[in-house]
């Protein structure tokens, strides 16, 4: 069988972005009123969940609006703590082979769009997908 795509996931799979993740949930969560988690909480109760589910867990039941306006404010906080966000040692040596195999490289990811153009960019993984798949798309 011959493979003509590949697809990954991009937080825990091509990147870590747990530390931007997470201060960028505190940053957001503390801004508007609520008490910062630890990291262990963050990891066992927010981590790898699309984040208006998590915000859902914080804030309770939310208005449409009110959410986009956390939604949007945590994509500019992702922006602030990016620098935390460290590429896997092999990502690009590994996406770069594939390439070089004609095989098309996909990005699926839970993560909004916003938040991973930035994330991608930090990290200089940019050019390397054929198509993403966002999770809010």
């Amino acid at each position: 069988m011959a493979f003509k795509a590949i697809l990954f996931d991009m937080d825990g799979v091509l990147v870590d972005s747990l530390g931007t993740h997470f201060y960028a949930f505190n940053a957001v969560i503390e801004k508007f009123g609520k008490k910062r988690v630890s990291l262990k909480t963050f990891h066992e109760k927010f981590w790898g969940t699309y984040i208006e589910h998590d915000l859902r867990k914080v804030f309770g039941d939310i208005v449409p609006s009110k959410m986009k306006e956390i939604v949007d404010e945590y994509a500019l906080q992702v922006g602030e703590f990016a620098k935390y966000t460290k590429i896997y040692s092999e990502t690009k040596k590994v996406l770069t082979k594939l390439r070089e195999r004609d095989l098309k490289i996909g990005l699926v990811t839970n993560t909004q769009k916003k938040t991973v153009d930035i994330l991608i960019k930090e990290v200089g993984l940019e050019s390397y997908f054929d198509v993403i798949i966002y999770g809010d798309s």
